[in-house]
Formats: structure tokens, C-alpha cells, sequence
């Protein structure tokens, strides 16, 4: 079993206090205006406080979704191991309860992706998946199964190979891409930074998306995660839409060291 890395710091870790903090979110929110076939969504891993309300818009529009089973795609904030790591199979505890693992799906995905190691300690100090399971938790209670990738290796080459072996997986599920976006910039800069980027994501350009990384410096967490989801949107010939942005600026004041949310779906009419 899995157990909680930044609960009581990215999140209440009174159960009441956090299902007040999400449904607290959710009322807020608007239903996204989507229609068709979801296959997955971009969300931010931050403290609940500083990115929920913009990671709420993505993981409410899963609810015009009849599937519940979830790949998240998470990134390796504690330098880890450079690779691609999937948890097969066990239990995640947060406040709000136990989460299975969908063994089933996560053996489909090794099959097709022989390359990816199966490694349950990869989330041990990781909280880039957790927080997503948050969300999905509050939404669907018991009624859901995912499996945890972490993503050490960002690279286009890594993010097209995993993107071409989840599109040839014969089961329905749905993937979340965990990122941030521009860190701990001037809010002028990474708003301007973040529009690129996702731009660049609206328009399924993966070798500008990293280009647009390398010539500017942006700093998202998990590109890699983002650019598997846009690789598996073009082979599913799908496209993406903004649905929210949003900065720690709005939260705690502080416009010259900032960091960006963004929430994104990608679906297919």
C-alpha cells in the first residue's frame, strides 16, 4: 500500500476539511462546453489552495465521461531515476480513502510498452500523481481504477513511443497528464510563457511545443506528460481545448515569483 507523501501540506489531511476544500471548488466551476470522445486532460499537481480551482475545470468535465479507468501520467520531481516507471498493481491511501491499481490495464500497458519498469517504489516520494487522485476520489468515490506512470525520461522520443503504445491498448480508459506550468517567473512572463505553450498544445505541434521549452526556458514539471498526451491525441485524431488558466499571483499576491496552472482536455468529436 501506498500511503500519502504531502498530505496536511498540498492539502488538508482532515478528510472533512478537504472534501469541504474540493466540493467547495466543484460548485465553482462551470461544466466545460465539450462534446464527443474524451481521451484525457491536462491538470496542475500543485498545493489545492494555489491550483484547484483551475485543476477542478479539467477533472469536472471527466464527469460527461461514462469511463472510469484513468492512466496518470505524473512527472519525477525528486530526481528518482531517469526512465519511464508504471506501478502494476497494490493500494493508494489518502484522507479520503483506499484507490486500487487496475492491474489488468497496467499489464496491458507493459505488454505494449516492454521498455517501461515496473517499480513501486517510484512514488514513494513523489506527489505528482497523488494530488490528481484527489480529484478523481472526491468525483467518482469507489467507482474508478487507475494506473500510475512516472515519467524520469521527458523527452519527445520517450513521450512518442509511450503515446504510440497506449494507443494500441484495446481498453477504454482515459489519460491525465500531470503538470505545472512556467515556475516561479514574474506574472507578466509566465503568463506570456504559459499562452505559448498552450498554443502550441491547441495546435498538436510537439516539436514546437519543445522547442518553445528549450528556446525560452519554461520550465514545466512535466512536459513529458503533456507531449504523450498531445502525440496520443494526433493518433486519435482528436484536439484540444483551453479550459482554464490561472497563476499563484491570484492566490497569495506575489507577481514576481509565480507559478502557472493550466487545465486542458483533449477529446475527440
Amino acid at each position: 500500500m501506498r500511503f500519502p507523501t504531502v498530505s496536511g501540506k498540498f492539502y488538508p489531511a482532515d478528510p472533512y476539511e478537504l472534501r469541504k476544500m474540493l466540493d467547495s471548488l466543484y460548485k465553482r466551476v462551470q461544466e466545460a462546453g465539450v462534446h464527443g470522445e474524451i481521451l484525457g486532460i491536462i491538470a496542475p499537481h500543485a498545493g489545492l489552495i494555489y491550483s484547484g480551482y483551475s485543476a477542478m475545470h479539467s477533472f469536472k468535465s471527466l464527469k460527461k465521461s461514462e469511463r472510469r479507468k484513468y492512466v496518470i501520467i505524473g512527472t519525477n520531481h525528486s530526481s528518482y531515476k531517469d526512465g519511464t516507471f508504471i506501478t502494476s498493481k497494490g493500494d493508494w491511501m489518502t484522507p479520503l480513502g483506499l484507490s486500487g491499481i487496475n492491474k489488468d490495464l497496467a499489464n496491458k500497458i507493459m505488454y505494449g510498452c516492454d521498455w517501461i519498469i515496473d517499480d513501486e517504489e517510484s512514488n514513494d516520494d513523489e506527489y505528482s500523481i497523488e494530488i490528481q487522485l484527489l480529484y478523481l476520489q472526491f468525483l467518482f468515490k469507489n467507482s474508478f481504477s487507475f494506473v500510475p506512470i512516472i515519467m524520469g525520461d521527458q523527452s519527445p522520443v520517450n513521450a512518442g513511443r509511450l503515446a504510440r503504445g497506449l494507443s494500441e491498448i484495446d481498453d477504454n480508459f482515459i489519460i491525465v497528464s500531470s503538470s505545472d506550468m512556467t515556475h516561479y517567473e514574474n506574472e507578466r512572463s509566465v503568463e506570456s510563457k504559459d499562452f505559448e505553450i498552450m498554443s502550441r498544445i491547441v495546435d498538436l505541434d510537439t516539436r514546437g511545443f519543445y522547442q518553445s521549452i528549450e528556446k525560452e526556458s519554461i520550465s514545466i514539471c512535466g512536459s513529458g506528460s503533456i507531449a504523450t498526451l498531445m502525440e496520443y491525441t494526433k493518433i486519435k485524431k482528436g484536439r484540444f481545448k483551453i479550459l482554464h488558466h490561472s497563476t499563484s499571483a491570484s492566490v497569495n499576491g506575489d507577481t514576481e515569483t509565480v507559478v502557472g496552472y493550466s487545465s486542458m482536455i483533449a477529446y475527440k468529436d
